[in-house]
């Protein structure tokens, strides 16, 4: 095959991409971000937070008591499987701690990655349904509260206290909670579940930290 050919060619199929990329993928993304930026909307009118435009992507800020929680989503159309929707909010009295809450998932490439021991609860269906890994096992089963368990149950939630979920590599700051959940989620009933769960794991941290650690807290 020529050189003028193998050009032609690729200039085809980049044309082509555009013109589906047009048609089809980008009224798709719109729609989704549409749907998202008014489910927030709501949520920010119920909670007294605020919407605003972070990487492109709208992101909700809910104050509660010392904390400001965010709510973002992490896109990736030609990798489903690194979709996340997730709330974060940081507790730095939490640095020295390390807590892995996963879904069990089968699917190979959802399969949760353990670091540090895993923990197991007083729970068998959770125990079947999720990892639970971290560097201090009372602590652990403490913050897991029946009504926490629960929660997460119910929209395959998942936990990290750590390294924030959405930090760059080279970002190791510690004692950020992160609940989120695969894929893009944008419906009002799954953002009132996230936050609520969130809340209930902040107020138990909290509690666990000690009372003296919530009188100094500042929002992250």
């Amino acid at each position: 095959m020529s050189p003028s050919f193998l050009v032609i060619g690729l200039v085809v199929i980049a044309v082509l991409w555009f013109v589906i990329n047009q048609l089809y993928f980008k009224p798709a993304e719109n729609a989704l971000r549409n749907s998202l930026q008014q489910t927030l909307n709501k949520q920010a009118a119920k909670r007294g937070g605020k919407v605003q435009v972070v990487r492109g992507n709208p992101s909700l800020t809910v104050p509660y008591k010392a904390i400001n929680i965010e709510c973002r989503l992490i896109e990736n159309s030609d990798e489903l499987y690194r979709e996340f929707t997730y709330a974060v909010f940081r507790i730095p009295d939490l640095t020295n701690k390390n807590v892995a809450v996963l879904r069990n998932y089968k699917e190979l490439l959802l399969k949760p990655v353990q670091f540090g021991a895993r923990v197991h609860i007083a729970d068998g269906k959770f125990n079947e349904d999720y990892v639970v890994a971290g560097n201090d096992p009372d602590f652990i089963r403490n913050l897991l509260t029946q009504k926490i368990r629960d929660k997460l149950l119910s929209h395959s939630l998942q936990v990290k206290l750590g390294v924030r979920f959405d930090a760059p590599i080279l970002n190791r700051e510690k004692g950020w909670v992160s609940v989120f959940a695969n894929g893009v989620k944008y419906g009002d009933e799954f953002f009132d579940v996230l936050i609520e769960t969130t809340i209930l794991i902040y107020d138990k941290l909290i509690e666990l930290n000690g009372s003296a650690a919530g009188d100094h807290l500042k929002p992250a």
